[in-house]
């Protein structure tokens, strides 16, 4: 639950056609896991997309995991978000949102309870987005782990290029990590 009150969780769950077997297989898991909130409202036929009750407001899935609605080729999660934040937009134009703030997130991400009001200090007319701070957790495998100590040394790495050339975009922007202002 948000500081407004109840929160709506948009997922998009997505993949491609030629997308690896644990992918399809993680995308079912998850449809299952939703449908067992309760019964859902069809919102549109395609894509797929359902409206969840919650506990604390409701989850909309828009299904772009299943044939017919895959992503193409070259897309993945970039889309996703966009496709997520698109709508928010939509609904916030409604007046069918509560709150100014669209946050992105990623389904593997473990969030801290007080994840809506880190932003309420912020005026959503003059703030184009929020970035929350992060820690990224690394896998047991080893190689796993080297991977990701790899990423995350890429992205400090590239921070500090940017503030050593005096950027004003001298920090860590990820996708999973946002939260936009929705009249910016």
């Amino acid at each position: 639950m948000g500081s407004l009150g109840d929160v709506l969780i948009v997922v998009v769950l997505n993949a491609r056609r030629d997308s690896p077997k644990e992918v399809h297989e993680a995308n079912a898991a998850a449809r299952e896991r939703l449908a067992s909130l309760g019964a859902a409202e069809i919102v549109s036929a395609n894509p797929e997309v359902r409206l969840f009750p919650a506990l604390r407001g409701r989850v909309l899935l828009i299904d772009r995991a299943s044939a017919g609605s895959y992503f193409p080729p070259d897309q993945g999660v970039g889309l996703a978000r966009k496709i997520g934040c698109d709508l928010m937009l939509r609904l916030h134009l409604k007046e069918r949102l509560t709150s100014p703030w669209i946050h992105a997130t990623d389904a593997d991400v473990s969030l801290p309870p007080d994840y809506f009001d880190q932003v309420t200090s912020f005026d959503p007319q003059s703030t184009a987005a929020a970035l929350y701070s992060f820690e990224h957790r690394f896998a047991a495998d080893e190689s796993l782990a080297t991977a990701g100590r790899l990423y995350e040394i890429s992205l400090r790495y590239q921070t500090l290029g940017l503030a050593w050339a005096g950027s004003p975009y001298a920090y860590e922007a990820l996708g999973s990590c946002l939260a936009i202002s929705a009249p910016a």
